[in-house]
């Protein structure tokens, strides 16, 4: 059974191919990712590829063309960096050092009187998370820049004339492929758009 499941989430040897036809659009693409992001001080390009697809093994589909494989890079070349971003942040708060315990009988702020523990919100967190990572993985299949886009602008903080600068694109198609970006996740989310 344990076999099965390893041999499942090897990489094809398509997915091979596809990776080593586009190596030098993923490195163009972490090279970019690490310019623009405040996160990466200490990070190479290789290093960022090999790190997005060793992330990118681990999708439930994989990429089957060039400009899905580079979308989909996009967004998770962001999410290494904001994770090492954490790392770095949670380091320097004291990672490692015993957590100072709450005692459990402390319901409620003293002026008003309202409640402050909430058990079910990281849980409700970490879901909204997984369903936007997931939709935003979907939409990269097939409009590739706009995710990137959306990923360089609300998820890195880019100016959006950095994000046309660096998506080669005009403001003008930044700005829309922002907006439809926007709208098609937060009608993916159940939400209104912004």
């Amino acid at each position: 059974m344990t076999r099965r499941v390893r041999q499942a989430r090897r990489p094809s040897a398509a997915l091979d191919a596809l990776v080593a036809a586009n190596y030098a659009s993923l490195h163009a693409i972490a090279e970019r990712e690490i310019r623009a992001s405040r996160f990466a001080r200490s990070i190479s390009p290789s290093s960022l590829v090999a790190e997005s697809m060793m992330r990118l093994v681990k999708q439930r589909t994989l990429p089957r063309t060039a400009p899905h494989l580079c979308g989909l890079a996009a967004v998770l070349m962001a999410h290494a960096l904001s994770d090492r971003a954490k790392l770095r942040r949670a380091a320097k708060r004291g990672a490692g050092r015993r957590p100072v315990r709450l005692e459990p009988d402390v319901r409620s702020d003293g002026r008003t009187r309202k409640s402050t523990v909430r058990p079910d919100e990281a849980a409700e967190r970490a879901a909204v998370r997984s369903r936007l990572l997931g939709h935003m993985e979907a939409l990269a299949r097939g409009r590739p820049r706009m995710i990137e886009v959306v990923t360089l602008h609300l998820v890195l903080g880019m100016s959006m004339e950095q994000v046309a600068r660096l998506v080669g694109t005009s403001q003008r198609t930044a700005f829309r492929e922002l907006r439809e970006g926007r709208a098609l996740l937060a009608r993916c989310m159940g939400m209104e758009a912004p």
